[in-house]
């Protein structure tokens, strides 16, 4: 047997010119937890507040749709909204805005690959290297004056055996 639903009435600041916060139905959601809530027919990032509830009968309010697994925001700073709100006679909501103005924050971090291609330049790049390198290039250096680097079409081709060197790659 499941055990009941325990959905608590919580308040949750929307980063729109709102006076305070909206009340949503919510599980296990503490103050500063950021979480996506419906508003109308989209969804919507907001903070959950410290404000208490406002007396909307729970049977018609909506669910949070989710909480992002993120920090929640410190009280510091939510304190620091509300400040600033009330000094600049702005509603919260708007400030809130600006605090929460990367939405990209809140998504987890797309994986990124590394292709051995971007590392190996083409047999077409190596010609075209092999063409047009006249002199070896090099690298300024402070103390030494010019140092020479390896040529510009090391890791063209295959590595002679036996070598644990790998090609330097020059910004030609």
């Amino acid at each position: 047997m499941s055990a009941p639903n325990r959905a608590t009435t919580v308040p949750v600041l929307l980063p729109l010119p709102l006076p305070g916060p909206y009340d949503y139905l919510g599980e296990a959601l503490a103050p500063g937890d950021i979480v996506e809530v419906p508003l109308g027919r989209r969804l919507v990032r907001g903070v959950v507040w410290d404000d208490g509830p406002g007396g909307v009968e729970a049977s018609r309010l909506k669910p949070v749709a989710r909480r992002f697994e993120v920090p929640p925001m410190r009280p510091a700073l939510r304190r620091f909204v509300a400040r600033v709100a009330n000094y600049t006679l702005s509603p919260p909501g708007s400030v809130l805005r600006m605090a929460l103005s990367v939405p990209a924050a809140l998504e987890p971090p797309t994986p990124r690959s590394s292709h051995l291609s971007d590392a190996i330049p083409s047999p077409a790049r190596c010609s075209a290297i092999s063409a047009n390198s006249e002199k070896p290039a090099t690298v300024e250096s402070r103390s030494c004056g010019p140092l020479p680097l390896m040529s510009t079409t090391a890791g063209c081709g295959p590595a002679p055996s036996g070598s644990k060197s790998s090609p330097v790659r020059t910004n030609a």
